[in-house]
């Protein structure tokens, strides 16, 4: 046997030994990367409170971990069932989330994939729910008021890190899991979007939200336009439709 045809037949094995690996509901030619919210931190909700006391309830939240009464939702678990490493921020919450919803997979943390900051203005007399503190804070944010913190373009150079090291795992296992924060997750999202994967569902202000990023393998892409070109003889098989990108600037009531 030559070394091309070995060389071939250790790639066929590898492939087929990824394949057999991953989740039973992803086909061979998807790459799909799943981006989930955290359930609900242990943390007291304060009524109506001001700049000071939303920096006091940030504290708390971020060491606050995921509360008993707070699991994971019956077509999430189907969803990633199978799935053999999760990854998460550095935050408790984050981390109790993804052994929630895989106890038995391995457990990733990084700290590139933690929440975008948010410092509240101040604002004298100013009193406000937590959701009202959140989006006034997040509107400063991308303002450019970033007072000892991350601003937006440091968190978008950090997503891209992230952005990798998902796509890296998408494409060896065939699918991601990410059991991170809201906001940084929509982030990720428009990224994906630009980057051609397929959207179901939205990002929103729950807890365990679940958006679904799919798009094509190269084998699949090349097998698709082989199709179009045998039934339309002379059309252009490089051209692509535009995507339509829906920027996300709002912060619809989101925690951090």
């Amino acid at each position: 046997m030559t070394v091309p045809s070995v060389l071939k037949l250790s790639l066929r094995i590898r492939q087929t030994i990824i394949r057999a690996s991953q989740p039973s509901f992803i086909p061979d030619c998807i790459m799909r990367i799943i981006l989930v919210r955290h359930g609900e931190p242990k943390v007291d909700q304060q009524r109506w409170i001001g700049h000071k006391g939303f920096m006091a309830f940030m504290d708390a939240y971020r060491d606050a971990g995921l509360t008993p009464e707070s699991a994971p939702p019956d077509h999430l678990a189907e969803l990633t069932r199978g799935m053999t490493r999760v990854f998460t921020s550095e935050l408790p919450r984050s981390i109790d989330s993804a052994r929630a919803l895989l106890p038995d997979a391995e457990f990733i943390s990084d700290e590139v994939f933690t929440e975008a900051p948010l410092a509240p203005p101040r604002i004298p007399g100013l009193r406000l729910k937590v959701p009202g503190w959140a989006v006034v804070s997040r509107v400063a944010w991308h303002g450019g008021y970033s007072p000892r913190i991350e601003n937006f373009r440091q968190a978008r150079r950090r997503a891209q890190k992230a952005l990798h090291i998902l796509l890296d795992a998408a494409a060896e296992d065939g699918a991601a899991v990410l059991v991170g924060h809201g906001y940084f997750n929509a982030i990720l999202g428009r990224m994906l979007r630009l980057k051609r994967f397929a959207r179901t569902g939205s990002h929103r202000a729950e807890f365990w939200n679940t958006v679904i990023y799919d798009r094509p393998t190269a084998a699949a892409s090349v097998t698709r336009a082989g199709r179009r070109s045998a039934g339309r003889p002379g059309q252009n098989d490089d051209a692509a439709p535009l995507h339509s990108l829906r920027v996300f600037l709002g912060f619809r009531r989101q925690s951090a």
